[in-house]
Order: C-alpha cells, then sequence, then structure tokens
C-alpha cells in the first residue's frame, strides 16, 4: 500500500492483546511448575502448583501462568521476582479469589490487587518495580538469561513457587564482535548457516552504549543485526557531538561485503536521538530500504554535551555541520527553578519545544525524508515528556505526504506513553531518572499501563512491518 497515515492509538482499544485464549490453559500441565516444601495440600489432596507455559521463551512472548489445585473461595498473591543485577531487582504481585475449580487464571481474572489492575496475562511483567537489594554472588553478562521466579501465598504462607527463564536471544544466534575499517560494533547472525541474511543496522538511543538487546532480540526473528557504536568512547565522541554521517556510510559498505548479508535488504532502527539518526540516514543513502524510528524528531537538534550547553552539531558530513536548531534555555531555565522548588521532575519536552518553536529557517533543519529509498514507520507516545516525539514524528508524515512519498509511512502515536516505547513485556514502572552530569531527576513521561501496551503494539508492528518489507512475507 502507498501512501500512509498517523494512529493515534489508546489503550481502550486494544483487543486481547496481553492474553492467550483461555482454552490453551488445559495443555499447560505440571510445566516449570514445583510446590514449596512443607506447604499445605488443597482440599482436592493434590499440592498446589503454578503452572508456567512456556517456561523458556524469548523476551517478546507472552507466557500463561496457571494456579492449580487451590483451595476455592480463598485470596491468594502470587509474587513474580527477577533479580536483574547484583543489586537491582524487580518484583510485582497481584492477589486473585481461586475459582470453584480450584484455580487461578492469570490472564483472564482481574486482580483483587496489587501492581496491575486489570485482566492482563502479562501484567505481572510490565509492572514489576525496581528494588534495590546486594547480592554480591550475583553475576550474569548482558544478554545471559533472566529467571523470574514466581510465589504463591496465602498470608504469609508459601504454598508453591516456580521458576522460568526470559531469553534476550535465541541460542542458535551468532554473536561476533565488529572492530574493522574504522567501524565498533557487534554483528548477531540468525545461525551459523552459510545463507545470507537481510540486515537491520541498531541505532542506539542517546544513553545507551551500543544497543545489543534489541539487535539480538531482531536477530532471534531471522534478522543479521548491526548493532553500532557511535558515541561515548573512542574513537568516536565523548558524548553526542560531531558524529560522522560517513561511518555510517562505511557500515553499509562493510554489509554489503560480508557473505552472509543480502545487501539488497537493508533495514535501519533507531530510537530517540537514534531514531533522529534512523531517518536522516535513510535520506542520505539509498541502500536503506526500510526505517523505523522510535520516539524520533523529523528535525535535527544540536547536540548533546554532558559538561556543556554549548551550541554544538550532533552530525558532520563530510566534515561540515549538518544543520540544527540550537537550543533556547529562557523559559527552559524557569521550568527548572519551578520544578527544582517544587521538588519534581524536569522535562526536557519544554525545552525541544521552545527550541523548536523559536527557528525560523525550519526548513534548513528539517531532514528530507523525502529522499528514502524505502517504506517508514514511525512510533511515538503522546505523552513523550523527554521531547515531544509525537509532535516531531508528525513533521515527518506530513513531509512525505506533501512531496508525494512513493512508498508506505506510517505514525503510530499512543495515547498516554511517554518516551520508554521497546520491545514488550519489560518492566515500564520507571519513568524517572537521575541524570548522572547534573544529578537532576528528569522524567521522561508516560505511565507503566499505557507504556507497557505500547510496546506490545509497536512491536508487533515493527515486525510485520520488517518482514513484509526485507523478508518479503506478506
Amino acid at each position: 500500500m502507498l501512501g500512509g497515515a498517523s494512529k493515534i492509538i489508546m489503550l481502550s482499544q486494544r483487543k486481547s492483546i496481553f492474553l492467550l485464549p483461555i482454552s490453551l490453559v488445559f495443555a499447560f500441565m505440571l510445566v516449570g511448575c514445583i510446590a514449596a516444601d512443607g506447604s499445605d495440600a488443597a482440599t482436592n489432596g493434590y499440592d498446589p502448583v503454578i503452572e508456567v507455559k512456556p517456561n523458556s521463551a524469548l523476551m517478546d512472548q507472552p507466557v500463561q501462568i496457571v494456579l492449580s489445585n487451590f483451595n476455592p473461595g480463598e485470596n491468594v498473591t502470587i509474587q513474580a521476582r527477577m533479580r536483574y543485577t547484583s543489586n537491582e531487582v524487580w518484583e510485582s504481585w497481584a492477589t486473585f479469589s481461586v475459582d470453584q475449580n480450584g484455580q487461578i487464571e492469570v490472564g483472564s481474572q482481574i486482580p483483587l490487587t496489587g501492581t496491575y489492575h486489570d485482566i492482563d496475562g502479562m501484567g505481572l511483567f510490565w509492572s514489576m518495580e525496581e528494588r534495590r537489594d546486594i547480592d554480591a554472588s550475583f553475576s550474569r553478562a548482558p544478554l545471559d538469561p533472566i529467571n523470574i521466579e514466581f510465589i504463591a501465598k496465602n498470608d504469609d504462607a508459601t504454598l508453591a513457587i516456580a521458576q522460568i527463564e526470559r531469553l534476550l536471544v535465541d541460542p542458535k544466534v551468532v554473536r561476533q564482535p565488529v572492530r574493522e575499517n574504522g567501524l565498533i560494533g557487534t554483528l548477531f547472525l540468525p545461525s551459523a548457516d552459510e545463507t545470507e541474511y537481510p540486515v537491520i543496522i541498531v541505532l542506539s538511543e542517546s544513553v545507551d552504549s551500543i544497543g545489543e538487546s534489541k539487535a539480538a532480540l531482531f536477530a532471534s526473528h531471522g534478522y543479521a543485526t548491526l548493532a553500532l557504536y557511535y558515541f561515548r568512547g573512542t574513537p568516536h565522541p565523548g558524548d553526542l557531538l560531531n558524529v560522522s554521517v560517513e561511518y555510517f556510510g562505511d557500515a553499509i559498505a562493510w554489509l554489503q561485503a560480508h557473505d552472509s548479508i543480502d545487501g539488497e535488504k537493508i533495514g535501519i532502527v533507531g530510537a530517540s536521538r537514534g531514531g533522529e539518526l534512523a531517518l536522516l540516514l535513510g535520506s542520505f543513502y539509498s541502500d536503506i530500504k526500510a526505517v523505523v524510528a522510535y520516539v524520533p524528531s523529523g528535525v535535527v537538534f544540536q547536540g548533546i554535551d554532558s559538561k556543556s550547553w554549548e551550541s554544538q552539531p550532533a552530525w558532520l558530513y563530510k566534515g561540515a555541520p549538518i544543520p540544527y536548531i540550537p537550543f533556547a534555555f529562557g523559559d527552559f531555565q524557569i521550568h527548572i527553578t519551578e520544578q527544582t522548588l517544587n521538588v519534581a521532575p524536569i522535562a526536557y519536552a519544554h525545552l525541544y519545544r521552545d527550541s523548536y518553536h523559536k527557528v525560523d529557517a525550519i526548513d534548513d533543519v528539517t531532514i528530507p525524508v523525502e529522499n528514502i529509498q524505502g517504506p517508514v514507520l514511525l512510533i511515538s507516545g503522546r505523552d513523550d515528556q523527554m521531547w515531544p516525539s509525537a509532535l516531531l514524528s508528525e513533521l515527518v508524515i506530513e513531509r512525505l505526504r506533501n512531496r508525494n512519498h512513493p512508498y508506505s509511512y506510517q505514525h503510530l502515536s499512543y495515547d498516554g506513553a511517554g518516551h520508554g516505547i521497546f520491545p514488550p513485556y519489560w518492566p515500564t514502572t520507571k519513568n524517572q531518572y537521575y541524570q548522572l552530569s547534573t544529578g537532576q531527576l528528569i522524567t521522561i513521561g508516560g505511565n507503566a499501563r499505557d507504556d507497557a501496551f505500547a510496546c506490545v503494539d509497536s512491536w508487533d508492528s515493527v515486525l510485520e512491518f520488517f518482514d513484509s518489507n526485507l523478508m518479503d512475507k506478506q
């Protein structure tokens, strides 16, 4: 389909996106479950169990959780606990009433209370809240599986325990560090098979280092991926400053010469400033045939220097700065003062919005997205407080429409969602952070429930987009 449109998506429009069919419940028998030692048996004489299916799956795959052999009518609380680092634990919980068959089907029952409040089979995942808990003996590499423990309790008594693992990458995926031709990054191949794969260049956000987890997940869905390191490191700038566009052209040429890459099927995905960059690179390089930009901007802003607010370029082409919008600090300084006095988080969206509206020659700083030689998919949150990604994405749609872009384009804008839209079933409860360079508390907007919906719905659309445009799946 040629042409495109913007679509505002509200949580009330969702179908059963977090749920699995209840008919599948009866297929999940004694998988990934154990009874806690010393727990009281239910009235049917069997020990209570927590059944989870599948008990090992990629992180973007939903699971079914069923509690069986409990006393009908009693209230049971199920807790979920995930240790991510040696000092970081995430936890959630929900209390349910056991049905007349002695079961709790998490995907089809409303919690009586808990960290989420609707029927949602994956609510225990996205509603996890961070808690500091030190375990010096714990160690895991960034792409190692993550274990999640489920505990069923009645008052203080533990009735059953189950543990599952969430995979950040399919075991068949091959990871290859890249340190050649001036490139710094990681190449992921879906398998060691001697075949050519379509490839997705994965650009990290401006707060991330390399974006390996997202690249590994795309590789688990059949794509070769190249996660590129382009800031905060040697030989590249210490912050998001003076990054050469030609660096990415070198990456494209390197991919096209690789035996495992189909050089005719190159896509790109980026988020935040990486989303801005994905659109920019798509407009520069005709070899890029599909562009996905999460919470992006259709105009170029100044670079980010953690030590100074001095106006400096983020991107260079042939050694010269690509025209950009400098920050306008007047009203934003008032916002910082007000928020500091009220002990409230700072929203950088004010800075970016004010700076955008104060630019006279807007065409000079607008990305020429009509030059992109393929379809475009944009994803934004309408409550984005890092920068106004819904507004900045709509600029792209308007430009593509006004210039009769010959390929399809779409903007998915999620009501209530903020800046934190990423692959699904990861905790979405943290939308405030302390900025390392200033110590200030900042907000990225959104809320856990709406962000979680945006993550699931957009991920399905992203996979379908790449499948139809790089895999030739219709």
